[in-house]
């Protein structure tokens, strides 16, 4: 089985922002792992991680969001629907990773 899964990477002013659609898991990890990593090489003032068009996003995802938040002062991530941000709640790291409005 194949999850849905879509990343597209935007500039905006001084931002790049990395849009993320479907689902977050084992299987698409890496891809976001990917697009991160290339949004990083480059010299953005800003690098935000849009959650909003997010269905699902399980353990996997929380752990390539918080790798790229530690490790990367420009990162900011929006919260993403409620499911997502469950999963922010759930596993303590509401309060430590970086959230931003796109708004």
């Amino acid at each position: 089985m194949t999850s849905i899964f879509d990343i597209e990477i935007v500039t905006r002013d001084d931002a790049l922002i990395v849009l993320v659609s479907g689902e977050i898991d084992l299987s698409s990890g890496s891809h976001l792992d990917g697009a991160l990593k290339q949004a990083e090489a480059g010299n953005a003032k800003l690098i935000v991680v849009d959650l909003e068009r997010v269905t699902f996003m399980d353990a996997t995802g929380l752990g390539v969001l918080v790798r790229h938040a530690s490790t990367e002062g420009r990162l900011r991530i929006t919260p993403g629907p409620p499911q997502v941000q469950r999963l922010f709640e759930l596993s303590g790291m509401r309060a430590h990773l970086p959230f931003y409005s796109l708004s």
